[in-house]
């Protein structure tokens, strides 16, 4: 993450070539995307990709809590490419939304296509949200978590919400505080977290939605945060110290979820 500091504002890592544009383009349109519109990739891991197998379930969410976020952002002009890979559930047929891990024309290249053309990147804990980063495209990352450190602040330009961490004998969820201020917070792999008696939460379908409403309205320039937004902001880095993923990240947590569980910081 200071990595990233160090390097913001500085021009992307990667770019595309002008015959992957035209072919990308050329292939969005026989699925009926218009030439002049502007999509949205969503990615929400699954647990049918090998590499994860019941070593990394934590990760895994339910695509079903990502529909209203869809919806927003159909509704707002854009379309929604869902991406991914063929394990995973298909979703239901939604105006302007494409089903793209299941369609004949997926391919590697078109992956990389999409994650460096979209507006921006609805991604988790999962590896694809770096492609489009490294293209300059700013990311959403929700339901984060393994290690929670490395995920609560992720990316220039990016906003983030973790899941929540629910301790089990107690009946209650730990406070950010706690788990940053104990390993938990670097926690990587499922057993670590059951050893100790934790369960990982997801994200509501309503947070992911205020999360996403947050990122398009700054790309659309129509946001402007407060004084106390910034001041829930700098509390919760405060807590990140040099031992953390994030500590120095320059992206945000999102507005509203630290407005509405500001009781766990």
């Amino acid at each position: 993450m200071v990595v990233q500091k160090m390097y913001h504002g500085r021009p992307p890592v990667l770019s595309l070539s002008d015959f992957d544009r035209e072919r990308g383009w050329a292939a969005l349109r026989k699925l009926g995307v218009p030439e002049k519109a502007w999509f949205v990739c969503v990615h929400c891991r699954e647990n049918g990709y090998p590499f994860q197998k019941d070593k990394y379930l934590l990760r895994d969410n339910d695509v079903n809590n990502y529909f209203l976020a869809m919806r927003e952002i159909v509704d707002r002009g854009g379309w929604v490419i869902r991406v991914g890979d063929p394990t995973m559930k298909p979703i239901p047929k939604m105006k302007n939304v494409i089903d793209y891990a299941h369609l004949n024309i997926k391919s590697d290249w078109m992956d990389v296509f999409l994650c460096a053309s979209c507006r921006f990147f609805v991604g988790c804990s999962s590896g694809l949200r770096h492609l489009a980063g490294v293209f300059g495209v700013p990311v959403v990352s929700v339901n984060t978590t393994a290690p929670f450190s490395q995920n609560l602040i992720y990316g220039p330009g990016g906003l983030g919400i973790p899941k929540f961490i629910w301790f089990v004998k107690e009946k209650r969820y730990l406070n950010f505080k706690e788990i940053l201020s104990s390993p938990i917070g670097n926690f990587y792999e499922d057993n670590s977290f059951a050893a100790n008696g934790l369960q990982l939460v997801e994200n509501s379908a309503e947070d992911i939605k205020e999360a996403v409403s947050e990122m398009l309205d700054r790309v659309e320039g129509k946001i402007e945060y407060s004084e106390e937004d910034e001041r829930l902001q700098l509390r919760l880095r405060s807590l990140m110290g040099l031992t953390h993923y994030a500590h120095g990240a320059v992206s945000r947590v999102g507005n509203n979820f630290l407005k509405k569980y500001e009781y766990l910081l």
